[in-house]
């Protein structure tokens, strides 16, 4: 990206705008917002006073889990596409179920993980975790769990992008696939910060 561009300065002055206190788009300003972080957003979004976040699923969940009068009317949306049809969403990037080094009960840990992973265990667990404990793996997305909120269907098509942007920003990852692999240093870095 070239910073001294037409094309960022545009940008760089499009959000000066935005942002003036005294500017033509002051009376939209929320209270604070140039101070913002992630837990903001939600707080804003759950109280009304924000229409749209992009944010974690953790403002949808908290408005599911605590009957918020925002959820009925919460609907979570992919990222647009790039102009060249790429996709923006970033795939599966959440946890994982690790069994370290020296773990004094390796065999027990294998069975829990793979009991948790068992359809019949697991789709219980993510139905009502509001989009933040989602499958990983093919076939856990059962028709009871996506019936379970019309949102997760939504979610399955964010995690199954073919290349996920994220993935794309390191030079020597593979695309993030739901399958055991190899540990890639890029991915071990970023995970690391």
């Amino acid at each position: 990206m070239e910073f001294d561009s037409p094309e960022t300065v545009a940008a760089y002055e499009f959000i000066r705008e935005t942002y003036d206190r005294n500017g033509k788009y002051a009376a939209m300003l929320p209270p604070g917002v140039e101070s913002w972080g992630d837990s903001s957003n939600n707080e804003a979004y759950l109280a009304g006073s924000i229409g749209y976040t992009q944010n974690a699923f953790s403002v949808y969940a908290a408005a599911k889990r605590d009957n918020n009068p925002v959820f009925a009317n919460t609907v979570l949306l992919r990222m647009p596409n790039a102009n060249n049809g790429d996709s923006r969403d970033g795939g599966a990037v959440g946890g994982w179920l690790t069994i370290f080094k020296g773990a004094p009960n390796v065999d027990l840990a294998k069975k829990l993980a793979l009991d948790l992973l068992d359809p019949a265990n697991f789709t219980p667990m993510s139905a009502v975790a509001g989009g933040l404990f989602m499958p990983a793996y093919e076939n856990l997305w059962t028709d009871e769990l996506t019936a379970a909120d019309p949102n997760f269907l939504i979610i399955k098509e964010q995690v199954n992008v073919p290349e996920p942007f994220i993935g794309a920003s390191c030079p020597h990852s593979q695309p993030r696939r739901s399958t055991p692999s190899a540990p890639k240093a890029c991915w071990n870095s970023r995970w690391a910060m």
